[in-house]
């Protein structure tokens, strides 16, 4: 057997947990042996060391009670607040990039659209009536489609705001109870 056989037998050595035909080849390679020699005289060594220790103090008798009184005495940790704001505009950002993106792959130069949109608007006489046809200059045969796509948008939005409605109603208060145990364990 390697050193690195015994090394690992030294441990049950000293402590005289290692069965007979084993003890006698450690007593022995630990007699040919300096190093699982000085090994085995230092495990020795922190076993007596370890002996000598006295069993660790017991904590206060209110101990529980002391430590409970000061951690309700902090604040109550505030939960991470999200920027809705900041939400809400990078979402408005997002969805006129896809319109921007839309009207390009569709064939619509945003500067051409700007103009059009300017012509349309500066003739425009009646309130609705004229937005509906500056939207139609603007637009030209693209109109339908970008009606749809605006329409789409719109509803996607009315879906998302009807989720965070429920979410913030139904699934959150659920979850929170859920990881309220969680919490009081850390």
């Amino acid at each position: 057997m390697h050193c690195s056989s015994y090394k690992a037998l030294l441990d049950r050595y000293a402590e005289g947990s290692l069965l007979a035909p084993k003890v006698l080849a450690v007593r022995e390679h630990v007699r040919t042996c300096a190093d699982c020699a000085a090994l085995l005289h230092e495990l020795k060594m922190v076993d007596g060391l370890l002996e000598t220790l006295s069993a660790p103090p017991e904590p206060a008798p209110n101990f529980t009670f002391a430590v409970m009184a000061e951690v309700r005495s902090k604040p109550a940790p505030r939960p991470a607040r999200i920027d809705l704001f900041r939400w809400a505009a990078g979402y408005v950002l997002a969805g006129w990039a896809l319109i921007a993106l839309w009207m390009n792959l569709a064939g619509i130069s945003i500067a051409s659209w700007g103009e059009r949109a300017a012509a349309g608007f500066s003739s425009a006489t009646a309130a609705f009536g004229s937005l509906s046809s500056s939207s139609l200059h603007a637009f030209g045969h693209q109109t339908p489609s970008v009606a749809l796509f605006v329409t789409l948008l719109l509803l996607l939005d009315l879906g998302l705001a009807i989720g965070v409605a429920l979410f913030h109603r139904t699934v959150r208060p659920h979850l929170a109870a859920v990881l309220a145990p969680l919490r009081e364990v850390e």
